[in-house]
Parts: C-alpha cells; structure tokens; sequence
C-alpha cells in the first residue's frame, strides 16, 4: 500500500521538507476532518519532544525513526512516551487533518527550544495525456513537499500513446526521485466514439518533443489504466484527490464500474472544457469551434465524471488564458534536474510558436490550483457536455440540469508563476 508520508528532520541537521513557521505561529484549519493521513517524522540525533498542537478528529498512524547513534525519548501530545533504541521505530497513533499544517514544539534535552509546523500532504492521484503541459505539471508536483503522488495513469487516447507515454511519466518520475510512483497505461480509445488527439502531436510526445529521456526509468508500468487508478484509491490511507490533465477516460471508467469508491475521493480538479470562450481545437480537418481537446476526446466520459456527485473543480480554456506561455518564467527557475528539464522545455515550446506564443500553462494551472486555491477566482454553474456527434461534440455548455461544478473563471497571474517557480528551485 502506498501510504502517505511526509519526512520532517526536527532539529538543525535538515528540514527542507517542513515549512518553518518560526514561533509556532502556523494554526490548523477551523473545519476538522475525519480522513487519515499517514505522516513519517525523522529523528536527529538530539532527543526531542515533539508535541503537535491543535488536533482534530481522524485517526491515523505517527511514525517515529530514530535515526541517530543513541536511544531517544519522545513523547507525542505528552499522552504518550517510550525510548527508541538507535536504529529502531516508534510507532503512535495520532489525529492529523488533511491536508493541513500543525504547529508543534521539539525540546531537545540541551539547547533552545524549537518551533516549526507539521504538514499533511495532498494525496494526489493524476489521469494525464502526457503531453508537454502534463509534463510540466507532474514535475510540478513531483517536486513540492506538501504533495504525494499516489499514481500516474496515462490516457490513450490522449496525448501521446500508450506505452510510450507511460515510459515517460516514469522517467519524469524517476527525474524527480520518486521512481516508486506506479504508472498505469490507459485504454486505446476512448468509452465512447472515436476521437484522438492528431498523430502529429502525438508522435512528438512521444518523443519528448526531441528532448532526451531526462532519466532512465527502472520499472515498467504497473498495470492497465483503470486497475492502477483504482489500487491507488482503496489503497490510500485516506481520501484521495484526483486530477485530471487530459480526457478523463480511466477515471470515469472506474467510476462506471464501482460508485462505492467515490467514497474514497475526496475531489476531483480536472483540465478541461471551455466555458463561455471559443474552444482550441484548431485543425481545418475539424470543423467544431466550441469544444476543448480534453472533453472533445471523451465527451462521454467527462460527463460521467462531471454528474459523479463529487466535490469537482473545473480549470477552463477561461482561466488558463490568465497564464500564457513564457520564456521569462523559464529564466526563474532553479536548477535543480527537475527545473533544468522544464526550463528547456519551456524555452523550446516558446520558441517554436516565435515572440508572441499562443501556448498557456493549462494543465499546470490545474495543479497548482488544486494545491493552492487562492491562485484562482471561482464561481459554481451547472455544466454539461455535449456527446453527439457533431460540430458541437464536446462542448461544455450551461444548462438547468447540468451538474453544479465550482469553475475556475480566473486566475492570479503573478501568484501563479512564483508558486511555479519557486517549487521547480
């Protein structure tokens, strides 16, 4: 099982996976949560206690490693205190909101007192077409602290084929460290019709736009699209958050066959459909000037995903317009492997489409909007998809029985490029 856990060193040596809220004065959410989250606290070699503060309901599993060349004494929310031999485990059970920070204290047996915060991860699981937005948007996520992704599942209808698109996803994983992530390989078309991205465009992902392979991947993927997705969420310690960068075939596939796992989600934020906006389709061979890839590829399966009843989050051809392509948000980045690789990504992105792109950062908005909301402005509508067949197939319209969906309408442009560029550091 793939559980959710978040490294924190709780003293000098490291702790660049915490976020330092100096003076305790991060404060946990005033909703309390009753879904688990598995969070693994490092040791170093000063004993500490270490007292989360404020917590609300949910059970879940605190693991203490004692990492250091002498016993340490821990004491959790002082209801609990044992000795941890070097080398051994200490294991609690605690009440940990998700996804949220927690102010504690540790006092080491000599020296100051120090305060820092807890964070509990967003356990996300991501459906994607695995082009060069997708990337981008992985490696996005791949790369913060306060995200753990459960799976990768790779559509294949989307994007890039199957398993070619499946190969990089894991090598983008391997690129950031998380090689363990398991990577699924979606069906060839979608639930319904015919539609597929160009070939053209297609074959180029493939290729990682003739970029090399940023890493070699040391596994191959783990499974057909629809049974990766669906280990991941009953295998989660908590409620999962999905997000969905290209059609989202597998998801509603998965949805279709087992209702009782919406219970295991905890939403949904999906790229995709263009309301109250002209679409992107764009090819003379395509007459349909409303509807956008994502939907236009499984209109079916959208809609399915859309009346699920879950919490959903749509990211609209509207919102991502707030956030063009640009060569300057590649001069910001680190250079860390991650950021080295979007950086030329970027910049060869940029260049083909010359001084003015066209391009946005679509599916990266999605993401970065699912970990940070305050990036965009929302309002909730009842949307539909239109299926049949047509120069409307895929349009996302208003209607009085569409599902009520909480639309991304905007987005904080400013706000949106310093969070993309201070994670890919």
């Amino acid at each position: 099982m793939k559980r959710l856990v978040v490294a924190y060193a709780l003293v000098a040596l490291a702790f660049a996976a915490v976020s330092w809220a100096a003076g305790g004065t991060a404060t946990a959410p005033a909703r309390p949560a009753a879904v688990p989250s598995a969070v693994s606290i490092s040791i170093s070699a000063s004993a500490c206690r270490v007292a989360p503060g404020r917590i609300p309901a949910g059970a879940v599993r605190f693991t203490i490693a004692n990492r250091s060349r002498v016993a340490q004494r821990f004491a959790i929310a002082q209801k609990a205190s044992s000795v941890v031999r070097p080398g051994g485990r200490l294991t609690f059970l605690v009440r940990l909101d998700d996804p949220a920070v927690y102010p504690y204290r540790c006092l080491p047996s000599r020296g100051d007192v120090r305060r820092g915060s807890l964070r509990v991860a967003h356990n996300v699981i991501v459906e994607a077409d695995m082009d060069a937005s997708d990337a981008m948007a992985i490696l996005y996520l791949l790369s913060r602290a306060d995200v753990e992704v459960a799976a990768i599942v790779v559509d294949g209808a989307g994007g890039s084929h199957c398993p070619a698109g499946a190969t990089n996803a894991l090598s983008l994983a391997a690129l950031a460290g998380k090689p363990r992530v398991p990577v699924g390989c979606g069906r060839p078309r979608p639930l319904q019709g015919a539609h597929v991205f160009p070939e053209e465009w297609r074959d180029l992902a493939d290729d990682l736009w003739g970029l090399p392979l940023p890493a070699r991947p040391a596994r191959t993927p783990a499974g057909l699209g629809d049974q990766v997705l669906r280990r991941a969420i009953e295998s989660a310690p908590g409620r999962v958050e999905v997000l969905t960068l290209g059609p989202p075939t597998e998801l509603a596939a998965v949805l279709s066959a087992d209702v009782a796992l919406k219970g295991k989600i905890r939403s949904v934020t999906m790229m995709g459909g263009a309301v109250g906006v002209p679409g992107n389709i764009n090819r003379p061979e395509i007459a349909n000037p409303y509807a956008e890839w994502n939907f236009y590829v499984d209109p079916y399966a959208a809609n399915i995903v859309l009346r699920s009843g879950l919490p959903i989050t749509l990211v609209p051809l509207g919102a991502t317009n707030d956030v063009p392509l640009n060569s300057a948000v590649a001069g910001r980045l680190g250079r860390s492997p991650t950021a080295v690789f979007v950086r030329r990504l970027i910049t060869l992105l940029a260049s083909s489409r010359g001084p003015s792109p066209t391009g946005y950062f679509w599916d990266e908005l999605a993401a970065a909007v699912l970990v940070e909301p305050a990036i965009g402005r929302y309002a909730t509508k009842r949307l539909a998809v239109i299926q049949r067949e047509g120069p409307e197939s895929g349009r996302t319209v208003q209607a009085a029985d569409g599902a009520r969906v909480r639309v991304t309408i905007s987005a904080n442009r400013a706000r949106f490029e310093r969070s993309f560029a201070s994670t890919l550091r």
